[in-house]
């Protein structure tokens, strides 16, 4: 699979190889938004890692429809309490396909729930039969 590196004007693309590690392909994101759309939108699914690590995986390309490019991705975070954060699309790294991995430059802030919250979900968790 080619990796690909995309640089010019709105509208214009120039594709240049890019190879990080032996044998491993990264598509670099500098392209236009609809195509980077698709590429992303076909990655929902993959893990999203930010320069300290892993942070979550892809859940959505927002907003859906495909007449323009999108605002932001949505990425779920946690391992037992799953909550979602949203990051800028201008913040995507790279997409690797080969891995199943999307990168972004900075970490989305997170935010922390309080006490009251966490003990409403996990009675919501109970309820529903969690043990």
């Amino acid at each position: 699979m080619t990796a690909i590196t995309t640089s010019g004007s709105a509208g214009a693309a120039t594709y240049e190889p890019v190879t990080r590690e032996a044998g491993r392909d990264v598509a670099s994101v500098r392209e236009d938004g609809q195509h980077l759309a698709g590429m992303l939108r076909a990655a929902v699914g993959f893990r999203v890692d930010g320069p300290e690590g892993r942070v979550g995986v892809l859940t959505a390309v927002l907003p859906e429809y495909d007449d323009g490019p999108p605002d932001r991705i949505e990425i779920a975070t946690g391992l037992f309490i799953v909550t979602s954060v949203d990051a800028p699309f201008a913040e995507v790294a790279s997409v690797d396909p080969l891995r199943c991995r999307v990168g972004i430059r900075v970490v989305p802030e997170r935010r922390r729930a309080s006490p009251r919250e966490i003990a409403g979900r996990v009675r919501r968790f109970l309820r529903a039969g969690g043990r």
